[in-house]
């Protein structure tokens, strides 16, 4: 009997990216935008006008 993680990963037809490289790829960018506050993730990850409407 074969366990999820004996299993090869499927690739995700829309993004070419198994389930494990899309968790890090939205893992990493945030990790370092929010945890670690370095701006520049944010530079990367959005958009040159963008503006955060949140009320804190």
């Amino acid at each position: 009997m074969s366990t999820s993680a004996e299993r090869s990963e499927g690739t995700n037809p829309k993004t070419g990216m198994t389930h494990r490289e899309l968790k890090e790829f939205i893992r990493n960018p945030l990790e370092e935008f929010v945890n670690r506050k370095n701006l520049r993730a944010g530079e990367v990850n959005f958009a040159a006008g963008f503006v955060d409407h949140a009320e804190n």
